[in-house]
């Protein structure tokens, strides 16, 4: 579907005239379900009244705000959040999702940088939050300015008449929707409501949604994934999202999946993360109880698909009625909305072979040689006349099929831009390969390539190291570190290049689980020697799997290493920690 086929096609030019559209057609449908606990549906809302409440709060805020403003969301991932979110879209102020503010220095040095980027001077938030946190904005200097709104107190306020309508069309700025700074600080991704319909409508032709089906989601609403995948793209569909809190899924995994079983969900899915979750924490017991054949499209995204993962995952809940074919491996990221590739629904995954040797010199070669052998899963192909090429980094002309390149992203997803931010944006999306007559481009920073029609990632441009004129990506080598021992913490591993005598050395940051750190073993061994055996399996570990020898691995207290609010490893940080010598190791 190209630009100009959105408006005909569902009849609305922006979400809010979509949200209008569906309150008038399906106005008792419930549109989300909220299971505060994990466990019980506690609170519902339908499309009508998620209509009548969003009005209800934009006609307030046309009182204090003019189109184009900038409001932070400071809404837990709820239904407060989707409120306050179609409340901005009505008022024509720009939406800035956003976490709640808490006390650790970490997130607020991170909030503090989004508020100053954006410049908001509103908040959306409930009345209990802002009790709460009332003593972290009074010693906050950059959020004390900002002026607080509770949408719970405008819901239950007498209904003011709109001071002004803002006229919106498909090109006004929807969202900033700002990215997870895993490599460096957040940007805000400018999202025109135009590229948030186009997506929202790709995501539904690559699931083939169906109306009257179920989707379920636990991802926070601040992210790219849980906005667009579980908010915007049900809704665009017409069917019931419900939703969990993240913290409830992370801390017992079996809730995700019981809440699918519960509602006979169609789609739900995250991160590779996630499926390794269900996989190590959820106990037999649990299973007993779970029906996932419902479960259609298990969608997989936002980090490298691990074939292992989805084997591993197919195989501890097939007794439960999960289907492989169900695995949905997909590409995406915030500067495209969301989804870029996927491949069709109701198709195992298409895992390939490729050697590895070769892929270290960026060439793709196919292989059946398994002890040279590298399995990459597919990630669909391109919908909705989207288009994917492959670019070479260094000269910046088309790859041709058998070399690995960078991912570049052209079609009405695509995203304006980034606030407040010219250069970045120009480079970023601005970008024109060598001798391309087809305009410009999103250089999406993640490498890859297409064989067979199908797009396979291969990591991140920035994750990679080059030693000796080979090349290693951080994403493998932590999932090597992270396989080699259950001493290890599971997502608790950052790997990083280092420079030595004009050489690049690997330096692995371990987290330890708390229980390897304080018990004793059998016989009796100190915790330096454990330590001293670990990295010493460590080692061999990878030096079997990617023939590399590492410059140090440093162990580190459980939760130590940075993470983005998706949960992903904060490499450069970590490094800089590594570097200035201020990690809290082990010892």
């Amino acid at each position: 579907m190209d630009e100009q086929l959105v408006e005909p096609i569902i009849g609305c030019e922006t979400w809010g005239d979509l949200l209008s559209k569906r309150a008038e057609l399906h106005g008792s449908r419930i549109a989300f379900s909220y299971r505060e606990s994990g466990s019980d549906a506690t609170k519902q809302i339908s499309y009508r009244e998620l209509f009548t409440n969003a009005r209800q709060i934009a006609s307030h805020l046309s009182h204090i705000v003019v189109t184009g403003d900038r409001i932070l969301i400071f809404h837990n991932s709820g239904l407060g959040f989707i409120q306050a979110l179609w409340g901005c879209i009505f008022a024509g102020a720009v939406a800035v999702p956003a976490f709640p503010p808490r006390s650790g220095r970490r997130s607020m040095e991170r909030l503090n940088k989004i508020a100053n980027d954006v410049g908001a001077n509103f908040a959306l938030l409930d009345s209990a939050t802002l009790t709460r946190i009332k003593p972290t904005l009074e010693s906050n200097p950059t959020l004390n300015h900002i002026q607080m709104i509770a949408t719970d107190d405008l819901l239950s306020s007498t209904t003011v008449e709109p001071r002004n309508v803002p006229k919106l069309d498909g090109d006004s700025l929807a969202i900033v929707q700002y990215t997870s700074g895993s490599t460096s600080n957040p940007r805000g991704v400018m999202l025109k409501h135009r590229a948030l319909l186009h997506n929202a409508h790709m995501i539904g032709c690559a699931f083939d949604a169906k109306e009257d089906s179920v989707n379920v989601g636990w991802l926070p609403l601040y992210h790219d994934m849980g906005l667009v995948g579980n908010v915007m793209a049900p809704l665009f569909h017409g069917l019931e999202s419900v939703l969990i809190p993240p913290e409830s899924f992370l801390l017992k995994p079996e809730r995700w999946l019981q809440t699918i079983s519960n509602y006979g969900a169609r789609t739900s899915g995250g991160p590779n993360f996630a499926y390794e979750l269900c996989i190590n924490r959820i106990p037999d017991e649990a299973k007993v109880t779970l029906d996932l054949s419902s479960w259609e499209v298990a969608f997989c995204g936002a980090e490298p698909v691990r074939p292992d993962t989805l084997r591993r995952f197919t195989n501890a809940f097939s007794e439960c009625g999960f289907r492989k074919n169900a695995f949905y491996p997909c590409y995406g990221l915030a500067e495209a909305t969301l989804l870029v590739s996927g491949g069709e629904v109701d198709k195992k995954p298409i895992e390939k072979h490729f050697s590895s040797s070769s892929m270290k010199k960026n060439k793709v070669v196919p292989t059946t040689n398994r002890e040279d052998a590298r399995s990459l899963v597919g990630c669909g192909r391109a919908w909705n006349n989207q288009k994917i090429i492959i670019v070479d980094p260094d000269s910046g002309e088309l790859s041709k099929s058998d070399l690995i390149g960078e991912i570049c992203v052209q079609g009405s997803s695509v995203a304006a831009g980034y606030w407040n931010n010219a250069q970045s944006s120009s480079d970023t999306f601005g970008y024109i390969p060598k001798g391309s007559q087809e305009g410009q481009f999103l250089r999406t920073g993640d490498l890859g390539f297409v064989h067979e029609g199908e797009l396979y990632i291969v990591g991140r441009s920035k994750a990679l190291i080059c030693i000796s004129g080979d090349n290693f990506f951080s994403e493998d080598i932590e999932y090597t570190v992270e396989k080699s021992n259950p001493a290890v913490y599971p997502l608790g591993v950052s790997v990083f290049g280092v420079e030595e005598n004009n050489k690049e050395r690997v330096v692995v940051i371990t987290e330890l689980n708390r229980t390897f750190v304080k018990s004793q073993t059998d016989d009796d061994r100190s915790l330096d020697q454990r330590l001293k055996d670990l990295d010493c399996e460590i080692r061999v570990k990878v030096a079997e799997q990617h023939g590399l020898a590492l410059k140090e691995i440093v162990f580190v207290r459980q939760m130590s290493i940075q993470k983005t609010t998706s949960g992903k490893v904060r490499r450069d940080s970590t490094r800089s920690s590594y570097l200035n010598n201020t990690l809290k190791t082990i010892v």
